[in-house]
């Protein structure tokens, strides 16, 4: 039995290995099932992993143990990275920071009372990697009962109380989209957002039938009883090596720009896209918003107050998580021109001297009440003005 002797809020690590010690042989019975796995083993010791490691090596398989002492640390690490099966054993040293996808298979023989490490743990075996379909967590001590890993409410609620309370009312085994309904009926929200998508869909994002059976069947439901909108964000996959791919993609090539099946982009009223933009060292990081297939009639209009279907946007220079729309900025490539995808419209009319002095023929500023004359007076329309008017006062001379 495990003694209840505390050490920063957890379990006491010398008498944790007191207790696990003498399983271990049983633990290596087990670990020869897998022998073909990549397996990464937590220890609460540094003693106890060198003895799991030996363990391993006198019943024929390939393992390595590694502590903050290692003096062959980077090589071991190397070899298990290169190696396609085999055990990697450490004692609570590699629960942050390190990163090796191939990682097939995890061991925990720490126990802990703290989820947040657990969900570490688990988690250097949960990055993506070829023909890497699952994650195999080999439970000896049974910590998934108390840290629960996945559940639908944990991904839609907004800290563990509410989570609880959603667990309560419909079983902590409740459908994600009946959990989704119930805190839509209870918040009330126009626009409910699913960020990232991909830990929501909950299967191969790459397969037609799993991307209409999500967004087709469950969230169309949804949105049907409740009348709300669904924004789904997503990543798209890895920029071209071609440097001209970004100046020569239509706006259908953007759509689809994301990882996935094309039934996502087929599914959606729209596809915004945000991507950065290249632009000369030293440039404040400039980023594109397009849309890509309501295009024009989506509603965006260029610093002209022209409408089009791309605006460029960087982050505030004021205070608070903002946006504010910028002029393309200038190409990286030789000749200084704007960057540019696609077509944008007509070039720009704007002429600051003249927009001034009208200012000036009509009391010096931009009012509701002189904006019809002045708009008039320069021949544009009354959006465009006011779209100039902000040019100016975002870029004061």
């Amino acid at each position: 039995m495990l003694a209840r002797q505390w050490l920063a809020g957890d379990y006491n690590a010398e008498d944790l290995g007191h207790a696990i010690e003498p399983q271990l042989e049983r633990i290596v019975d087990v670990m020869v099932e897998h022998r073909n796995r990549k397996t990464i083993v937590f220890l609460p010791l540094i003693y106890l992993s060198r003895l799991f490691a030996d363990l391993c090596r006198q019943r024929g398989l390939e393992a390595w143990h590694v502590d903050g002492a290692s003096r062959d640390r980077a090589e071991v690490l190397s070899e298990f990275s290169s190696a396609r099966s085999g055990i990697l054993s450490n004692a609570m040293l590699l629960t942050e920071g390190y990163d090796e996808p191939s990682i097939d298979c995890v061991v925990c023989l720490r126990p802990t009372k703290v989820r947040s490490l657990y969900c570490q743990i688990v988690g250097r075996g949960t990055r993506m990697y070829p023909n890497k379909d699952h994650l195999l967590l080999l439970d000896f001590l049974w910590l998934t009962h108390d840290h629960a890993l996945i559940k639908p409410a944990h991904l839609i609620a907004k800290d563990d109380e509410e989570a609880d309370q959603i667990g309560t009312m419909l079983g902590d085994d409740g459908d994600l989209e009946e959990l989704a309904a119930k805190l839509i009926d209870r918040h009330k929200p126009d626009i409910v957002w699913a960020d990232p998508l991909l830990n929501y869909i909950g299967d191969d994002i790459s397969e037609q039938k799993v991307v209409a059976e999500f967004c087709c069947n469950r969230l169309n439901a949804i949105a049907l009883k409740t009348g709300v909108i669904w924004a789904l964000l997503h990543h798209t996959g890895k920029p071209s090596k071609d440097p001209k791919a970004g100046t020569h993609w239509t706006a259908t090539d953007l759509a689809y720009s994301g990882l996935g099946s094309s039934a996502l982009v087929n599914w959606s009223r729209e596809t915004a896209v945000v991507m950065r933009v290249k632009a000369p060292e030293g440039t404040p990081p400039t980023f594109q918003l397009s849309m890509t297939k309501r295009r024009h009639r989506a509603g965006l209009c260029d610093l002209d107050g022209n409408p089009t279907d791309t605006i460029f946007i960087r982050h505030s220079s004021g205070s608070g998580i903002c946006w504010e729309q910028r002029p393309p900025p200038p190409s990286p490539g030789k000749g200084g021109a704007s960057y540019s995808v696609g077509k944008r419209g007509r070039p720009t009319a704007f002429d600051e001297g003249k927009f001034r002095a009208a200012l000036e023929e009509f009391g010096g500023s931009l009012t509701r009440q002189n904006e019809k004359e002045v708009a008039a007076k320069l021949a544009v329309s009354i959006r465009t003005i006011w779209n100039w008017h902000n040019r100016l006062s975002a870029n004061p001379s």
